[in-house]
């Protein structure tokens, strides 16, 4: 059993273990069988962003105009700095930075070097500090933190950066996320046999992509080229169950709340381009078990006309220039307009740093 705690409070159960795992380095694995609802792990943050930054900092970036970094990267160097010696230490020790990109000059970690220099050459609170030791600990937010309070930001876990992560069918899930004290509390959400890697998914905003899109998102926004299971069963995107989520009259999703997604039982189809559809059952619902042929999948879809208003728009036009055609046939074409609608507004979340 892993020993260390952040805080009096955090609970960790002996029925997980740190453990060094080739090509996953440190993470936690379950040592004895674990039932579903089982509570893993229930603890604070080792470290939290900074809620106000001094007047002299605010002033730097003032006079800094453009050149200063995201307000969100001087509160997190702020955070680091204000924590007790031991504290930073055992942050830049147990906690995944630079190592965990696949690219030692992804943008992330560029970004991150010239956030350092910055701090140190303009902030006070920066003065003299080790600019390669404050990059670090920014890398380490950027790669390992849950969102907090929304005036806070973020929040690193010492536990709860250790778990691996899998796309679509992880056996945890992590609550908590925008607690004002930043607490976060991870469950089995399924039977977790002994020796197993215990995993989340980082994906939650875009599961529904395709393999190949989920992973060139998670290579720019996590800086890894994912390998896990479920980037190597199928190329699909994590597509619905007819059952569990009904459409409306153009094919698309109606939410329920209670939603199942298909898992591919029989041989991948061809390419989006000229599909060839199978009449055996090739699909199964992993909530309600309902098997599916091709045919049944792929359900008639059309994009809404100009003039006609879809749910969530806010009478804005239908944003995805999608031919009609089955939901099979829509993957090639969804997939790259999914990842070109994700690149905006992450350029929109850039420009809006402070």
């Amino acid at each position: 059993m892993w020993a260390d705690v952040a805080h009096e409070d955090d609970y960790v159960s002996d029925a997980t273990d740190m453990r060094q795992i080739p090509g996953l380095g440190r993470t936690l694995v379950a040592t004895r069988p674990i039932a579903a609802g089982t509570v893993l792990l229930s603890e604070f943050p080792l470290l939290m962003s900074v809620r106000e930054l001094p007047r002299d900092t605010l002033q730097a970036v003032l006079d800094a105009d453009t050149s200063a970094p995201h307000a969100d990267t001087v509160k997190n160097a702020h955070a680091f700095l204000r924590a007790p010696e031991a504290t930073q230490e055992l942050f830049l020790r147990e906690c995944c930075g630079e190592e965990g990109f696949e690219d030692a000059e992804h943008s992330f970690i560029i970004e991150m070097r010239e956030g350092a220099n910055w701090c140190v050459r303009h902030d006070p609170a920066c003065a003299g500090v080790a600019e390669a030791r404050l990059a670090r600990a920014l890398c380490i937010f950027a790669q390992n933190s849950f969102e907090s309070d929304k005036r806070v930001g973020s929040a690193v876990h010492l536990h709860g950066s250790k778990w691996t992560h899998r796309c679509l069918r992880p056996n945890c899930d992590v609550a908590g996320n925008n607690r004002p004290d930043g607490r976060i509390t991870c469950r089995a959400i399924r039977d977790v046999a002994a020796g197993e890697v215990l995993s989340i998914s980082y994906v939650s905003s875009f599961r529904h992509l395709s393999t190949r899109c989920r992973r060139e998102a998670l290579l720019e926004i996590r800086g890894f080229w994912c390998e896990c299971d479920d980037c190597h069963t199928d190329d699909m995107r994590c597509l619905p169950c007819p059952s569990c989520q009904p459409r409306d009259a153009h094919g698309l999703l109606q939410r329920t709340g209670d939603e199942g997604d298909l898992k591919r039982i029989g041989p991948p189809a061809p390419s989006s381009a000229g599909v060839v559809l199978s009449n055996a059952p090739s699909w199964q619902c992993e909530r309600c078990g309902q098997q599916c042929t091709d045919a049944v999948v792929d359900t008639p879809c059309a994009a809404p006309a100009a003039h006609e208003a879809w749910a969530g728009s806010g009478g804005r036009p239908w944003p995805l220039p999608l031919p009609a055609g089955g939901l099979l046939t829509w993957e090639s074409t969804i997939e790259d307009a999914t990842l070109r609608m994700c690149a905006k507004s992450e350029e929109k979340r850039e420009a809006g740093g402070w």
